[in-house]
């Protein structure tokens, strides 16, 4: 048996092309499922990725309400008591133990508001420590970091909500 038997043999020759042509439609057809597979995929992976935005979003807002509001709540008592710079450092403590979402607080007052002070900005933060939470006051303000100039406190002085 040689090569011109094969080349005369019927049976084999279609054995060969439906092989060749099965071949290619399986090839076609896993092409095929393969791309609506991975679009399907993608569309859930979208999906799922817009849900996780919009509860971050969600949280974001939250957390904001919540600081927004425990400020709120404290404010009347500090400007009540803006004569009484040595009371600030109980408002932030309160205010950072008191509420979870808070973990640094800060007072932070015009040029030489009080006098001999050119800056006077009290700060405490929570240091979570595995026995307990640690309050840490300090001053911030210097020249070397004069918070005076960044947008956070120039924007609000000017806009009178600050």
């Amino acid at each position: 048996m040689g090569k011109s038997q094969w080349k005369q043999s019927f049976a084999t020759r279609m054995g060969f092309w439906v092989g060749i042509t099965s071949a290619v439609v399986m090839i076609v057809l896993s092409l095929v499922v393969y791309l609506f597979i991975s679009a399907g995929i993608m569309l859930e992976a979208e999906k799922r990725a817009e849900a996780t935005l919009d509860n971050a979003g969600d949280h974001i807002d939250k957390v904001l309400i919540e600081v927004e509001t425990a400020v709120r709540n404290t404010l009347p008592d500090i400007e009540s008591h803006l004569n009484r710079p040595e009371r600030f450092n109980s408002y932030i403590a309160h205010l950072v133990s008191a509420n979870q979402v808070i973990s640094g607080a800060a007072i932070a007052m015009e040029a030489d508001y009080f006098p001999g002070a050119h800056w006077f900005m009290p700060y405490a933060y929570d240091i979570a420590t595995d026995q307990a939470d640690t309050l840490t006051f300090s001053m911030l303000g210097s020249e070397n970091d004069d918070y005076l100039q960044r947008d956070w406190f120039k924007i609000p002085v000017k806009s009178g909500k600050g």
